[in-house]
């Protein structure tokens, strides 16, 4: 029997939903790094009030990129543990969704003469991007091997009970067996006469 063809729209239908998840998976990493960043920087202004330059611009950059460095490979991780994510795919169309809502935020505050203004700044930023989108897709993957151990051992575990199971059924067949091929004796008949220590009538 001919197996079942997938329609095209059921495909692409399929590919439509994916995207829009990895769309979504950049959009909540943005939403959640933005607040962590925030909390970040209300602790960390105090402390670093008095540090070197070369301190404060690469902690200020891990901090504003937070969202794709930590979040998102977070977020994936634990999404590949329960679906089946493509690990390249998921963390580039996340990875450059997040920071378009990022680079957008920016013109929206500063403009695009502003945005554009320190390139060298603009330059790390969009490479901690390319470095969040590696450790994304390495996060994916990861995810995935915890689930597919988890699978092998619920395998191992439902074939050692089946075998569990195999064995009680033997044992009982074989019980059964033994109990056929006892011999049963004959019922007596009412001429013969009573055995050993029974009363005659």
């Amino acid at each position: 029997m001919a197996e079942p063809r997938i329609k095209p729209l059921a495909v692409l239908e399929g590919k439509a939903r994916h995207g829009l998840l990895m769309v979504g998976f950049g959009f909540l990493a943005f939403a959640g790094g933005g607040m962590l960043s925030a909390a970040l920087v209300v602790r960390l202004q105090d402390r670093l009030a008095g540090a070197p330059a070369w301190v404060i611009y690469p902690v200020g950059v891990a901090v504003q990129q937070l969202w794709v460095l930590a979040v998102l490979p977070a977020l994936a991780y634990l999404c590949a543990r329960l679906m089946t994510l493509r690990p390249w795919p998921t963390a580039v169309v996340a990875g450059v969704t997040g920071e378009l809502f990022v680079l957008a935020l920016a013109v929206a505050t500063v403009g695009t003469e502003g945005l554009l203004q320190d390139p060298l700044h603009l330059a790390v930023q969009l490479s901690t991007v390319l470095v969040g989108i590696a450790f994304t897709a390495w996060s994916v993957k990861r995810g995935r091997q915890w689930a597919a151990a988890r699978d092998l051992e619920a395998k191992a575990a439902a074939e050692a009970r089946r075998g569990q199971y195999d064995e009680f059924l033997k044992a009982s067949q074989a019980l059964a067996d033994q109990r056929d091929q006892q011999p049963t004796a004959p019922p007596q008949g009412p001429g013969e006469a009573p055995g050993p220590g029974k009363p005659s009538t």
